[in-house]
This record gives structure tokens, sequence and C-alpha cells, in this order.
């Protein structure tokens, strides 16, 4: 019942509900023993395109291929989610900005390199990266930490998507009416 209940059917990588309780423990954690903590949001570039030429069923299948690129690339003490639809997140304890950008641009590569079996040939995917990482960016809650990440994650889609960003003084999320895939 607990893995029903914490763990994505499609993907094998814990429940967005699971995770935020994950992040606000690890948050308090960081914060209480003056520990690094970064938190990386992704998003596959362009999936709702993707999903109306190839179709709900392949578009699934990449989920699950990009859900094991992430499991490949995290330890055994990151948390790794589906955080919703095509975006996955990544709580990398104990990591400073440095690590977290050195993984996020792993994690990238990886999915950028691998290929898929579609319905008539290998397919390729994209995804873009924010990263946080306290206590470089300011975040006086867990809440915090994931908006500095879903921002910067807005700025690698404005700057050309397949990218890896942190947040930037003063660049606000763009308009919302405004589609991010």
């Amino acid at each position: 019942l607990f893995n029903l209940a914490t763990i994505d059917g499609l993907t094998g990588l814990v429940v967005r509900r699971h995770f935020q309780a994950k992040m606000e423990e690890e948050f308090r954690r960081a914060k209480r023993y003056g520990k690094d903590l970064s938190y990386l949001m992704t998003d596959i570039d362009h999936f709702k395109k993707f999903n109306d030429t190839w179709g709900h069923q392949v578009g699934d299948m990449v989920l699950r291929e990009v859900a094991k690129c992430v499991q490949a690339c995290a330890r055994d003490t990151d948390i790794a989610a589906r955080y919703g639809g095509e975006e996955f997140a990544v709580i990398l304890p104990e990591t400073e900005l440095d690590g977290a950008m050195l993984f996020a641009e792993r994690l990238r590569q990886k999915v950028e390199e691998s290929s898929f079996d579609g319905p008539k040939g290998p397919l390729k995917v994209t995804i873009s990266v924010g990263v946080s990482s306290i206590p470089v960016h300011t975040a006086e809650t867990a809440v915090d930490m994931i908006k500095l990440a879903d921002d910067a994650l807005y700025v690698a889609k404005e700057r050309g998507r397949n990218r890896v960003e942190t947040p930037i003084e003063g660049v606000e999320k763009p308009d919302p009416g405004k589609d991010k895939n």
C-alpha cells in the first residue's frame, strides 16, 4: 500500500505529494545543520507537440525512458520524482550549486543522447532544467526553493530549451498564458 501511495505507476519515480514531503524534510534539515541542498526541475521540451504527433502511448513510453535517465543519474541519497505531466524533479541533499549544475548537465546530455524506439524508427527528446541551491540562493521555505528552480526552468525555455539554468536576479517567470512547452 505504501508503494501504491508513493510511487508513480508509469515511471517508477516517487509521486509529487510524497516528494514534496521529502523536500520539506530535506529543506528543514539543510537549514538546521547549515548543509547544502540543491533542487532540480526538468521539463521535456515540446512534449505537447510530441504527444500530438505520436500519440499518448508513445508519449508514455518516452516518459518511462526519460524517468530511467533520471534514475540512472541519481545517487542513492537523491530523491527523484515525476512532478507532474512531463516534469521531473530531483532533490540533491548535501550538494552545492556546482555539483548540482554538473548533475543537471549530465542528465540533460543523457536524455539528449538517448534514442527511443518509435513506431517509425528512433525518436529523440530533450529536456530543459532549472536548478536552485541553498545557501547560494535565498529561500526561506522549501516552496521558495521550488519556485526558484521553476523560474530558472522558464529561463532555460526562453533561452532556447535543451539547457540548464539557475535563478537570475530580476528575471520573472513569463506570462502564464504563454505555453512553456
